[in-house]
């Protein structure tokens, strides 16, 4: 089973429709799209904040079969994007880091039914 910390869970929707990750003062939104990850830094007024030139990021995918993936995110904008092996309804785990303003933030976000167990 999958045992994650309590502030690791997303909460609520962001303003594009994905999970919103707690990383103060930030959030991190997760949007998943079928083969690509759009993440959002998302401030306390629910606005996405630029990213080109300001921000790099980092991605490790946890697969149900117990496979990973490491990945650069890509800046576009206001978000980063990830081309990677997903879906929204297809459970996965994703770990973002994202350095930004000197700091480096970690957030961590559950995909879909992560806490049902695939079956065999």
């Amino acid at each position: 089973s999958f045992g994650f910390i309590g502030y690791t869970f997303a909460h609520g929707m962001g303003p594009h429709g994905g999970q919103l990750v707690d990383i103060p003062p930030y959030h991190l939104e997760f949007q998943v799209m079928p083969g690509m990850l759009h993440i959002y830094v998302i401030d306390k007024d629910k606005n996405a904040l630029p990213l080109e030139g300001k921000a790099t990021g980092k991605l490790i995918l946890q697969m149900p079969d117990g496979t990973k993936k490491s990945l650069d995110l890509e800046v576009k904008g206001d978000n980063f994007i990830a081309n990677a092996d997903v879906k929204p309804e297809v459970p996965f785990t994703a770990i973002a880091t994202v350095q930004m303003d000197g700091h480096a933030y970690t957030a961590r976000y559950a995909n879909a039914s992560t806490h049902e167990k695939p079956a065999k």
